[in-house]
């Protein structure tokens, strides 16, 4: 007995040799099961973590506010600014320009001025290519689009007015050229430096169109008035937002100084506004949102219905 269990050991012992050899080379030797989940543990961590700093960046980048020096000024000191001042042909003020001018050269900015004559198709169609950072335009404008000081010509710029990219405007009785956002995407020559543009006139940003019109050429911020605006009251508002602009302050911050300071245009209501790529997203983010709610409401009505009528039907036919 003794000799046949100290030959079933050996043979024990040699197969327990040959397991371990065989473990050995699939790689299994020495992982022991705490040690699997110890690695399976730390590669979940590791993924966790990745997704945070994911989710930590992309939310970092989607709410910051570059202040207005960093998104249209220049270190270099170059920075260009430009005033059409459509306005002036009717209802001149030499205050706001003035006062605008000022507060744009302090900043380090140099600053064209365009007088009412010589805002016209031509001057807006090359406006891109003038590398501006800050374009400010003080001018007629309306939901149908921006006027000019040049006199309306059924001749003229025939493709354009066949498009729709250019409009009859009247002001005192006279007709004029009026630019659309049709026109900013398809007739202006290049594209602006990330630049912003200040649309003082009546209704900017009553709808979106003109604004992201401006931002596919191009520009960086927009602002503009949600309704109709009493000249005296923009230019108050907008030599007010220059001001809050030129101290460094972001575009979003300046605009909401601005409307908490003077608020709305206390004749006809309008609010001053702006729009950028991160408001456009949000609202087709807000739009996809509501568009998906509206979507969900007969997905979710039909199954109900339908358990409804089930329930009913068998109730009706069992009474007669």
């Amino acid at each position: 007995m003794k000799r046949k269990s100290r030959i079933r050991s050996g043979y024990d012992l040699v197969l327990a040799k040959l397991l371990a050899s065989e473990r050995a080379s699939r790689g299994n030797v020495g992982v022991r099961p705490d040690a699997v989940k110890k690695r399976k543990l730390s590669v979940k961590n590791v993924v966790v973590l990745i997704a945070i700093v994911l989710t930590l960046t992309s939310a970092f980048w989607f709410y910051r506010d570059d202040s207005w020096q960093s998104s249209v000024g220049s270190s270099s000191g170059a920075s260009r600014a430009a005033i059409i001042d459509q306005l002036s042909g009717t209802v001149p003020d030499l205050w706001f320009v003035n006062t605008t001018v000022s507060t744009l050269r302090d900043a380090g900015y140099t600053v064209d001025y365009y007088s009412p004559a010589q805002v016209t198709v031509a001057l807006f169609q090359s406006i891109p290519l003038k590398g501006y950072n800050l374009i400010v335009i003080r001018s007629h404008s309306g939901g149908e689009g921006i006027f000019t000081s040049e006199s309306y010509d059924a001749s003229k710029y025939t493709w354009e007015q066949l498009t729709d990219q250019v409009i009859a405007v009247s002001v005192d009785q006279k007709v004029y050229f009026g630019i659309t956002y049709q026109f900013v995407q398809e007739s202006m020559q290049g594209t602006f430096p990330g630049s912003l543009v200040v649309v003082m006139g009546c209704s900017g940003l009553v709808n979106t169109n003109m604004a992201k019109a401006f931002l596919v050429r191009g520009a960086k911020d927009y602002v503009g008035w949600d309704g109709a605006v009493n000249s005296a009251h923009t230019d108050l508002s907008t030599s007010t937002l220059i001001k809050y602009l030129s101290q460094g302050k972001s575009v979003k911050d300046s605009v909401g100084l601005t409307v908490a300071q003077l608020g709305r245009d206390p004749l006809y209501g309008g609010h001053l506004s702006y729009f950028d790529s991160k408001v456009g997203l949000q609202q087709r983010i807000e739009s996809f949102g509501m568009s998906i709610l509206v979507g969900l409401v007969p997905i979710m009505i039909l199954p109900l219905l339908g358990c409804f009528v089930i329930l009913l039907i068998p109730r009706l036919f069992g009474k007669r």
